[in-house]
Protein backbone atom coordinates (compact mmCIF):
# COMPACT_ATOMS: atom_id res chain seq x y z
CA UNK A 1 0.00 0.00 0.00
CA UNK A 2 1.23 3.50 -0.76
CA UNK A 3 0.48 4.71 2.75
CA UNK A 4 2.28 1.83 4.39
CA UNK A 5 5.58 3.58 5.11
CA UNK A 6 4.39 6.39 7.36
CA UNK A 7 1.43 4.47 8.74
CA UNK A 8 3.43 1.33 9.50
CA UNK A 9 6.15 3.37 11.19
CA UNK A 10 3.60 5.30 13.26
CA UNK A 11 1.87 2.07 14.29
CA UNK A 12 5.16 0.74 15.66
CA UNK A 13 5.92 3.84 17.77
CA UNK A 14 5.57 3.86 21.53
CA UNK A 15 3.27 6.44 23.09
CA UNK A 16 6.29 8.61 23.92
CA UNK A 17 7.57 8.46 20.34
CA UNK A 18 4.09 9.25 18.97
CA UNK A 19 4.04 12.40 21.12
CA UNK A 20 7.48 13.32 19.74
CA UNK A 21 6.21 12.72 16.20
CA UNK A 22 3.22 15.00 16.81
CA UNK A 23 5.53 17.69 18.23
CA UNK A 24 7.84 17.51 15.20
CA UNK A 25 4.93 17.63 12.75
CA UNK A 26 2.39 19.63 14.75
CA UNK A 27 1.67 22.29 12.14
CA UNK A 28 1.00 19.74 9.41
CA UNK A 29 -0.06 16.68 11.42
CA UNK A 30 -3.75 16.75 10.55
CA UNK A 31 -2.83 17.51 6.94
CA UNK A 32 -0.72 14.35 6.96
CA UNK A 33 -3.63 12.35 8.41
CA UNK A 34 -6.08 13.79 5.86
CA UNK A 35 -3.74 13.17 2.93
CA UNK A 36 -3.33 9.52 3.94
CA UNK A 37 -7.08 9.22 4.50
CA UNK A 38 -7.74 10.55 0.99
CA UNK A 39 -5.03 8.29 -0.41
CA UNK A 40 -6.58 5.28 1.29
CA UNK A 41 -10.02 6.18 -0.06
CA UNK A 42 -8.53 6.53 -3.53
CA UNK A 43 -6.75 3.16 -3.37
CA UNK A 44 -9.89 1.39 -2.15
CA UNK A 45 -12.10 2.95 -4.81
CA UNK A 46 -9.60 2.21 -7.57
CA UNK A 47 -9.28 -1.41 -6.46
CA UNK A 48 -13.06 -1.79 -6.24
CA UNK A 49 -13.60 -0.20 -9.65
CA UNK A 50 -10.91 -2.38 -11.23
CA UNK A 51 -12.26 -5.58 -9.67
CA UNK A 52 -15.84 -4.77 -10.66
CA UNK A 53 -14.81 -4.06 -14.25
CA UNK A 54 -12.79 -7.28 -14.34
CA UNK A 55 -15.74 -9.24 -12.99
CA UNK A 56 -18.04 -7.89 -15.71
CA UNK A 57 -15.45 -8.05 -18.47
CA UNK A 58 -16.01 -4.31 -18.80
CA UNK A 59 -13.88 -2.38 -21.26
CA UNK A 60 -14.62 0.91 -19.53
CA UNK A 61 -17.49 1.88 -21.83
CA UNK A 62 -20.77 2.52 -20.06
CA UNK A 63 -23.92 1.33 -21.77
CA UNK A 64 -27.34 2.20 -20.38
CA UNK A 65 -29.45 -0.75 -19.44
CA UNK A 66 -32.68 -1.29 -17.63
CA UNK A 67 -35.57 1.05 -17.12
CA UNK A 68 -34.62 2.58 -13.77
CA UNK A 69 -33.02 5.94 -13.21
CA UNK A 70 -29.26 5.70 -12.76
CA UNK A 71 -27.11 8.49 -11.34
CA UNK A 72 -23.49 7.30 -11.30
CA UNK A 73 -22.22 10.66 -9.98
CA UNK A 74 -24.54 10.54 -6.97
CA UNK A 75 -23.74 6.88 -6.38
CA UNK A 76 -20.00 7.65 -6.42
CA UNK A 77 -20.46 10.58 -4.02
CA UNK A 78 -22.47 8.43 -1.61
CA UNK A 79 -19.87 5.67 -1.83
CA UNK A 80 -17.10 8.19 -1.12
CA UNK A 81 -18.87 9.58 1.97
CA UNK A 82 -19.66 6.09 3.26
CA UNK A 83 -16.08 4.99 2.73
CA UNK A 84 -14.68 8.12 4.42
CA UNK A 85 -16.96 7.57 7.44
CA UNK A 86 -15.96 3.91 7.60
CA UNK A 87 -12.25 4.80 7.56
CA UNK A 88 -12.58 7.56 10.17
CA UNK A 89 -14.70 5.42 12.50
CA UNK A 90 -13.01 2.09 11.68
CA UNK A 91 -16.44 0.60 11.09
CA UNK A 92 -16.44 -1.54 7.98
CA UNK A 93 -19.89 -3.07 8.31
CA UNK A 94 -22.20 -2.91 5.32
CA UNK A 95 -19.70 -4.08 2.73
CA UNK A 96 -17.77 -0.85 2.21
CA UNK A 97 -14.65 -2.91 1.46
CA UNK A 98 -16.50 -5.32 -0.80
CA UNK A 99 -14.67 -6.09 -4.06
CA UNK A 100 -11.22 -5.37 -2.61
CA UNK A 101 -8.27 -7.71 -2.49
CA UNK A 102 -6.48 -6.05 0.45
CA UNK A 103 -9.28 -5.72 3.01
CA UNK A 104 -7.10 -6.52 6.05
CA UNK A 105 -4.42 -4.02 5.04
CA UNK A 106 -7.01 -1.31 4.41
CA UNK A 107 -8.51 -1.94 7.86
CA UNK A 108 -5.05 -1.81 9.48
CA UNK A 109 -4.26 1.48 7.74
CA UNK A 110 -7.61 2.91 8.84
CA UNK A 111 -6.91 1.82 12.43
CA UNK A 112 -3.57 3.65 12.38
CA UNK A 113 -5.23 6.78 10.97
CA UNK A 114 -7.83 6.57 13.72
CA UNK A 115 -5.07 6.28 16.33
CA UNK A 116 -3.34 9.31 14.80
CA UNK A 117 -6.54 11.36 15.05
CA UNK A 118 -7.11 10.25 18.64
CA UNK A 119 -3.48 10.93 19.62
CA UNK A 120 -3.68 14.43 18.15
CA UNK A 121 -6.96 15.13 19.92
CA UNK A 122 -5.53 13.90 23.24
CA UNK A 123 -2.35 15.92 22.67
CA UNK A 124 -4.35 19.12 22.10
CA UNK A 125 -6.66 18.48 25.04
CA UNK A 126 -3.72 17.92 27.38
CA UNK A 127 -2.30 21.31 26.41
CA UNK A 128 -5.13 22.77 28.47
CA UNK A 129 -3.59 21.27 31.61
CA UNK A 130 -0.58 23.53 31.10
CA UNK A 131 -0.48 27.02 32.53
CA UNK A 132 -1.99 29.47 30.04
CA UNK A 133 1.37 31.10 29.29
CA UNK A 134 3.00 27.70 28.73
CA UNK A 135 0.19 26.62 26.43
CA UNK A 136 0.47 29.81 24.38
CA UNK A 137 4.26 29.55 24.12
CA UNK A 138 4.13 25.90 23.07
CA UNK A 139 1.33 26.36 20.53
CA UNK A 140 3.14 29.32 18.99
CA UNK A 141 6.37 27.33 18.78
CA UNK A 142 4.87 24.05 17.52
CA UNK A 143 2.73 25.76 14.89
CA UNK A 144 5.88 27.38 13.49
CA UNK A 145 4.72 30.94 14.11
CA UNK A 146 7.82 31.66 16.20
CA UNK A 147 11.19 29.99 16.49
CA UNK A 148 13.40 29.86 19.59
CA UNK A 149 15.06 33.19 18.74
CA UNK A 150 11.66 34.90 18.48
CA UNK A 151 10.52 33.37 21.76
CA UNK A 152 13.75 34.38 23.51
CA UNK A 153 13.29 37.97 22.32
CA UNK A 154 9.61 38.04 23.26
CA UNK A 155 10.22 36.57 26.71
CA UNK A 156 13.34 38.67 27.23
CA UNK A 157 15.52 35.61 27.93
CA UNK A 158 18.57 33.98 26.36
CA UNK A 159 18.24 31.52 23.47
CA UNK A 160 19.36 28.60 25.67
CA UNK A 161 16.77 29.57 28.28
CA UNK A 162 14.04 29.62 25.62
CA UNK A 163 15.20 26.20 24.41
CA UNK A 164 15.11 24.89 27.99
CA UNK A 165 11.66 26.41 28.55
CA UNK A 166 10.24 24.72 25.44
CA UNK A 167 11.87 21.43 26.45
CA UNK A 168 10.34 21.60 29.94
CA UNK A 169 6.88 22.48 28.63
CA UNK A 170 7.03 19.65 26.08
CA UNK A 171 8.20 17.24 28.78
CA UNK A 172 5.27 18.21 31.01
CA UNK A 173 2.80 17.84 28.13
CA UNK A 174 4.32 14.51 27.12
CA UNK A 175 3.95 13.23 30.68
CA UNK A 176 0.25 14.18 30.65
CA UNK A 177 -0.41 12.58 27.26
CA UNK A 178 1.47 9.39 28.14
CA UNK A 179 -0.37 9.04 31.44
CA UNK A 180 -3.72 9.00 29.64
CA UNK A 181 -2.63 7.06 26.55
CA UNK A 182 -1.06 4.35 28.71
CA UNK A 183 -4.06 3.99 31.03
CA UNK A 184 -5.35 0.47 31.30
CA UNK A 185 -8.51 -0.58 33.13
CA UNK A 186 -7.61 -4.12 34.02
CA UNK A 187 -9.27 -5.53 37.14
Amino acid sequence: MASANVLRKYAELTVEKRVDYICRNYASFMGIVESYTEGLIYMIEEEQDFNRREERGDLGVRVGGGFGHSDPTANKAIRNVSLRDAIINCDFEGGVLEDTDHEEQFMRDAAVLRRMRRDYKLFNSQMHLLAEEEMTILQTYLSGNKDLNDLADELNIQYDSAKCKIYNIKRKLKKNVVSFASLSYVN
